[in-house]
C-alpha cells in the first residue's frame, strides 16, 4: 500500500474518516518517521509536537478526535512534503458548529451522527444566526424530547444512549453516594435505558 496516496486522498476527502482509520497504524509510524526527519532538518511543526499524533489517535472517536486527526496529519504532511493542497477539513466545521449551536450534554459517541446528519447537514441554508438558532433549538427538541425542559447533569462527559438511530427520552437521575444513575425511555420498545456514572 502506497501511504503517501492514502494519506492524499484522505486529505482531499476522497476517502472518509472510517475508511482511513483501518490504516491507522501504518499510518502513524510513516508520519511519525516523516515528522522526525523534518524535524532533524530544522522544520518548525508549531503546535503540532513529538507526541501529539500518537495522543490523538489514542483517543476515542469523536467529532473533536476526527478533526484534530486531519489538521495534524495536514500539518506534517504540508510541511514535509507530502500533501500540497489546502485543509478542506469538513470534520473541523462539524466541530465548530456543534460547539457553537448544540448543548454539550446532548452530544455522545452515540449522538454524533444524528446531530450531524439532521442537524448540521441541514442548517446550510439559513442565512442569519437568528433563524439558524432558532432551527437547531426546535430541532434538538424533536429528536431529544426536551418538552419537559428536564435534562441531565452528567458527572463525566454525556453518554446519551440511542437505539434504533432515535436518541433515547431523558427521564430523570438518582444518586447513591458516588454512583449516580440515569435513566432513560427507549420510546418504541418503552424499555428504561440505564447509564451510571460516578464522581
Amino acid at each position: 500500500m502506497d501511504i503517501e496516496n492514502l494519506i492524499t486522498d484522505y486529505l482531499n476527502g476522497n476517502i472518509s474518516y472510517f475508511e482511513f482509520k483501518i490504516f491507522l497504524p501504518e499510518v502513524k509510524d510513516f508520519m511519525n518517521v516523516k515528522y522526525q526527519e523534518c524535524k532533524n532538518n530544522g522544520i518548525d511543526f508549531g503546535w503540532v509536537k513529538d507526541n501529539t499524533l500518537n495522543w490523538i489517535i489514542s483517543l476515542k472517536d469523536s467529532i473533536f478526535k476526527k478533526s484534530s486527526l486531519y489538521n495534524t496529519i495536514f500539518e506534517i504532511s504540508k510541511k514535509c512534503n507530502i500533501y500540497h493542497g489546502d485543509n478542506t477539513n469538513y470534520y473541523f466545521k462539524v466541530f465548530e458548529f456543534i460547539n457553537n449551536y448544540i448543548p454539550d450534554y446532548l452530544l455522545s459517541e452515540e449522538t454524533e451522527d444524528i446531530l450531524v446528519k439532521e442537524i448540521y447537514e441541514k442548517s446550510k441554508d439559513f442565512k442569519t444566526k437568528k433563524e439558524l438558532k432558532e432551527f437547531v433549538k426546535n430541532k434538538c427538541n424533536e429528536l431529544f424530547d426536551l418538552s419537559n425542559s428536564k435534562r441531565p447533569y452528567w458527572v463525566q462527559e454525556s453518554e446519551w444512549p440511542v437505539r434504533n438511530n432515535k436518541p433515547c427520552k431523558y427521564i430523570d437521575r438518582k444518586r447513591d453516594g458516588d454512583k449516580v444513575e440515569f435513566r432513560f425511555l427507549d420510546i418504541e420498545s418503552n424499555q428504561y435505558i440505564y447509564v451510571t456514572q460516578y464522581y
